[in-house]
């Protein structure tokens, strides 16, 4: 699969239109035409369409791009990034065993073809940026316990970011709350989840200079610069390449499988499948239908899971807990699904060093946990009262917390 948000070198652009009729401020239909553009994150008018409906207006600042302009000006200095890069090294050589699981994770990067080493000079585009990465250590993972995480989000030497300047899309893919709802009307459940997903859609090769990264795999070689070549995890525009491309595979399948591409469509959230049927033969076919459609297009599901055994049947490994989230690598705590007992349930796992309670540390508590139904809102809501009283006393930060709010 490939994921092309690039802007072609012809100047000839063809986008669709469509005559509409809207109605005036008397309730007359006034014919117009419509420009379409699912891509499109601002909606225009014509003076002509704006007189014509007799709109009233005030004057604004904003900045507005068209095709082949950009409304920024990002660079990214190698001297900036080199040090960061020096920075990580060090930091990796005062520990063994992270450094190989660093080394093992980009290692098999580049053998899958994920990413490719370039060089300083070659690029495509005048403008080349450079991504630092550092490593999240995931515990409660059950496959890759330590994972490189790239940060688009870091500023360049022009003060913006590659996602300050990434179009994010529009929502395209249903709400988590409404997905895990379904689920719950589901005499039989099912769960998995696509395996390397972004990492199975790659970016356009002219692309690719927007998302290089620095590495060298043994302490005495240089360092290089390496290209990404797959939609990577932490730009903005994640969430809608992946589940475009998913909807790209329903386009693909709709006329001979309507029922899977529906469950594809509906069902998946991120990299997560979470649906059902009524009954085990039900879900079995469907599970084997979906599995089979997606690995048509490089999507291997894995990690199945279900509340009824015989769905399971040829499945190996099989885990006894299914973690509900939105995607976030550092999130720790939130609703979690046993397919066994078919319950839910809310992880707890909270650490606090040294016995010091501070305005940070219940706030950074409270941030972790994720509730997508809102089940456990009336405990969340105390603490967050709490803090709040906490912050009306123009404390720092790192202060403890006072007595009178310790006993409540």
């Amino acid at each position: 699969m490939t994921s092309q948000s690039y802007i072609p070198k012809t100047r000839q652009i063809i986008l669709p239109t469509a005559i509409i009729n809207v109605y005036n401020k008397h309730g007359e239909f006034v014919k117009c035409r419509a420009l379409l553009d699912s891509g499109s994150q601002s909606n225009f008018c014509t003076k002509f369409l704006f007189d014509k409906f007799q709109l009233t207006g005030k004057d604004i600042a904003a900045p507005v791009s068209g095709i082949s302009q950009s409304i920024c000006n990002i660079t990214c200095k190698t001297e900036t990034i080199m040090k960061s890069a020096l920075l990580l090294l060090r930091k990796l050589a005062k520990n063994s065993n992270l450094r190989q699981e660093y080394n093992n994770f980009l290692k098999e990067y580049e053998d899958l073809g994920h990413m490719t080493l370039t060089s300083f000079d070659k690029c495509d585009y005048d403008i080349v940026i450079y991504l630092p990465h550092h490593a999240v250590i995931k515990q409660t993972s059950s496959t890759t316990k330590v994972r490189v995480v790239f940060d688009a989000s870091a500023k360049t030497t022009s003060g913006l970011s590659l996602n300050d300047v990434l179009k994010v899309g529009p929502k395209i893919q249903s709400d988590l709350f409404d997905i895990v709802v379904r689920m719950r009307m589901h005499p039989i459940v099912i769960t998995a989840d696509a395996e390397k997903m972004y990492r199975m859609i790659l970016i356009h090769k002219t692309q690719r200079d927007f998302q290089r990264i620095l590495w060298r795999y043994d302490p005495n070689d240089e360092i290089k610069p390496y290209r990404l070549n797959t939609v990577t995890y932490g730009t903005s525009s994640t969430s809608f390449l992946a589940t475009r491309v998913l909807h790209q595979v329903v386009l693909n399948c709709r006329n001979s499988n309507a029922v899977a591409s529906n469950i594809i469509l509906r069902d998946f959230y991120m990299d997560d499948l979470i649906t059902g049927s009524d009954d085990w033969q039900e879900a079995l076919k469907i599970k084997d239908e979906l599995a089979s459609i997606l690995a048509k297009s490089g999507l291997k599901l894995r990690k199945w899971q279900s509340n009824d055994s015989r769905v399971l049947h040829n499945e190996n490994n099989q885990l006894d807990k299914f973690q509900i989230n939105d995607g976030t690598e550092t999130r720790a705590l939130g609703i979690v699904w046993h397919p066994r007992e078919d319950t839910l349930h809310y992880s707890t796992d909270f650490e606090i060093k040294n016995d010091k309670i501070t305005k940070r540390v219940i706030l950074s508590q409270v941030a972790r946990i994720f509730d997508p139904l809102g089940l456990i809102n009336p405990c969340i809501m105390k603490a967050k009262l709490i803090l709040q009283e906490f912050m009306q006393l123009q404390s720092d930060w790192d202060d403890e917390i006072p007595d009178c709010l310790k006993q409540k």
